[in-house]
């Protein structure tokens, strides 16, 4: 039976599920904090997670394909290489978090915040995006400015070219080529 600790080895949440996810399920059922909860290569693939707390979890590698994260408080969340197709990420806070590397292909972060979030070699393709404040968002170590109600394609794809003809090698994201 798994518990979930955190990153110094406290119990944050005892389980007598048989599952990781059906334990983490269960925690955000019952409103339990999981501040920094760690959760490195977990299997969460379409777990419910709506309004979790998992603010500075650790959850490097994990899989969260299709997950329902809707409104969830990831600030500062380690996400980096985290599977998050088609996750629903609307309105999630991910202010802060590092998404380096993350694959978030047709993932939906309507209404999500963003604010200072580490995209650096993340999947973008298909994402659904429009923001509810204007935020800035780390690419490659540039802060890179959405405004409000545009999407991160049509945004991106423009800085994309800029940063090609102003010459800065090596940024590209898979849906910039469409």
């Amino acid at each position: 039976m798994p518990n979930i600790v955190n990153v110094s080895g406290s119990v944050l949440f005892k389980s007598r599920d048989k599952t990781v996810k059906k334990a983490v399920e269960t925690a955000v059922r019952k409103y339990v904090p999981l501040r920094c909860a760690s959760l490195s290569r977990a299997d969460l693939e379409g777990a419910k997670l709506r309004y979790a707390d998992l603010r500075y979890a650790y959850l490097r590698y994990a899989d969260l394909y299709g997950a329902d994260l809707y409104g969830a408080h990831l600030e500062g969340a380690n996400l980096r290489y985290a599977n998050l197709r088609y996750a629903d990420l609307r309105g999630a806070h991910l202010d802060g978090a590092h998404l380096d590397g993350a694959d978030l292909r047709y993932a939906n972060l309507d209404g999500a915040h963003l604010d200072g979030a580490h995209l650096d070699g993340a999947s973008l393709r298909g994402v659904d995006y429009k923001a509810t404040d204007e935020c800035f968002v780390e690419l490659r170590d540039n802060p890179v400015k959405y405004e409000v109600g545009d999407s991160v394609k049509g945004k991106v794809r423009r800085l994309a070219d800029a940063y090609e003809r102003d010459g800065v090698a090596g940024f590209k994201q898979e849906w910039s080529k469409e």
